[in-house]
C-alpha cells in the first residue's frame, strides 16, 4: 500500500531533513575546527582562548546555533508525528527541549567562563577541566537526544514515512547513544574508551546522514485530498 503526502508535509519533511543534517554537521565542524584547536595547546588552553578569543565566542554561538536547531527539530517532528501518537510525540519533544537548554547551559558556562578569564577571576586548572571536558559535558543532553529520537522514530516505525528497516537501525543507533552517554556520566568508559565511543558515535552519525539525506529527496507521490 502506498502511502500519499500533501505538499505541505512533503515540504516539512525536507525541511525537517535538512535541520536533522545541521545537528549533526554544526557541532562536529565546531568540534574539528574550533574546539581541537584549543585542546591541542597543552597547559596553555587560557593564553590560547585569550589569543583567539573570537574564535572562542564563535565557538559559543555554534553551540547556540545547535541549540536552536535541535528545538526547531523537535518542533518540526512533532508536527509531523503527533496524528501517529500525540503522547508519546509530546514527551520526545520535551526530551528534546530538555537537550536543546543543556547546550544552552553550556553555552552560558563558556560565556561566563571566558569573562572570567578576561578579570582574572578564575585559575588555569579550572579553565583547563572545563575546556578538556566537553565532551563529557554533552553527555547529559546526549542522553536526553537519544531517548527524543528513539520515540519519534519509533513513531515513524508505526507510521509508513519512512521506511521500516530504518526506524528500526535508528531506534538502534540511538540505544547505543543512550549506554555510550550513561557510561561516560558514570566513568564506565575509562578502560576502553575509544571503542565506545566508536560503537557509541559512529552507528547514529551515519543514520542521521542517511535519514537527513532520505528526508530531504523523498519522491514519494502526493494526493490534494489525501493526508496523512
Amino acid at each position: 500500500m502506498k502511502t500519499y503526502f500533501d505538499i505541505s508535509t512533503l515540504k516539512i519533511l525536507r525541511v525537517t531533513g535538512f535541520v536533522y543534517l545541521l545537528t549533526l554537521i554544526i557541532p562536529t565542524l565546531n568540534w574539528v575546527f574550533i574546539l581541537s584547536s584549543f585542546l591541542s595547546s597543552g597547559d596553555n588552553i587560557a593564553a590560547i582562548i585569550l589569543e583567539k578569543e573570537f574564535l572562542f565566542r564563535f565557538n559559543i554561538m555554534n553551540q547556540l546555533i545547535t541549540s536552536v536547531c535541535i528545538i526547531i527539530l523537535g518542533c518540526l517532528l512533532h508536527l509531523t508525528l503527533k496524528t501517529v501518537n500525540k503522547n508519546i510525540s509530546n514527551i520526545a519533544l520535551l526530551f528534546k527541549t530538555f537537550e536543546s537548554v543543556l547546550f544552552m547551559v553550556i553555552a552560558l558556562v563558556y560565556l561566563i567562563l571566558l569573562s572570567m578569564m578576561k578579570s582574572g577571576l578564575i585559575e588555569d586548572l579550572i579553565i583547563k577541566e572545563l575546556i578538556t571536558n566537553y565532551v563529557s559535558y554533552t553527555a547529559l543532553p546526549g542522553v536526553f537526544s537519544g531517548l527524543s529520537m528513539m520515540l519519534f522514530l519509533l513513531l515513524f516505525y508505526k507510521s509508513d514515512i519512512i521506511p521500516s528497516w530504518m526506524a528500526i537501525l535508528g531506534v538502534i543507533s540511538y540505544v547505543l547513544v543512550i549506554i555510550y552517554d550513561s557510561c561516560v556520566i558514570l566513568s564506565l568508559h575509562t578502560q576502553s574508551e575509544k571503542f565506545l565511543q566508536i560503537v557509541g558515535t559512529s552507528p547514529v552519525c551515519l543514520f542521521q546522514i542517511t535519514l537527513g539525506l532520505y528526508l530531504i529527496f523523498n519522491n514519494k507521490k502526493f494526493d490534494p485530498i489525501k493526508k496523512i
